[in-house]
């Protein structure tokens, strides 16, 4: 009868397997903390300054729905940024008095619609680059106490924050495309 025999520890295939294992889960949560990270720091900067975030993300689906920019230049423009629709309407951007003020006008519309999505601005600019995309600098003054400020009164700190986008337009003719 032969002799049966244990075996004890681990071998050094087992060990590879196990410290393979463990490295894959150690990558996998430092990517998880890096975009945590990122989420914390875009969530303040929104909760900073609400309206901003709210306008920005306006220009975003103006610029990701349009076809055409008029006017094109690849110089730095203070000016009105004008976009063509797929729709065949066009929608404006500019500054006017310290706001910065959408204007809609839909194929067919008698009236443009007008609407403020920015009080405090004090600086706007854009331009096409190179590739198409559209760059814009937008300046203005932000209230990161607004919401300790419930009574409304005008004591509260402001602080001027600059946001720069750079969009590539989307929109085609027929649908939406990259």
């Amino acid at each position: 009868m032969a002799a049966v025999t244990t075996q004890r520890g681990a071998t050094l295939i087992e060990l590879m397997v196990a410290l393979a294992l463990l490295s894959s889960i150690a990558v996998l949560s430092a990517q998880l903390v890096i975009q945590s990270t990122r989420l914390i720091d875009t969530t303040a900067r929104a909760s900073r300054n609400p309206d901003l975030v709210i306008a920005t993300e306006w220009i975003r689906r103006d610029l990701y729905e349009a076809v055409a920019v008029v006017g094109e230049n690849l110089g730095w423009s203070e000016g009105p940024l004008v976009l063509m629709t797929q729709s065949g309407g066009w929608v404006a951007l500019s500054p006017f008095e310290g706001r910065l003020v959408r204007t809609n006008a839909p194929p067919g519309s008698v009236l443009p619609d007008n609407r403020v999505l920015l009080r405090g601005v004090v600086g706007w600019r854009w331009r096409m680059n190179e590739g198409g995309a559209v760059q814009i600098a937008l300046e203005a003054y932000a209230n990161p106490d607004a919401h300790r400020n419930l009574t409304g009164a005008a004591d509260f700190r402001l602080e001027r924050r600059t946001e720069r986008l750079t969009l590539a337009l989307r929109g085609r003719p027929g649908g939406v495309a990259w």
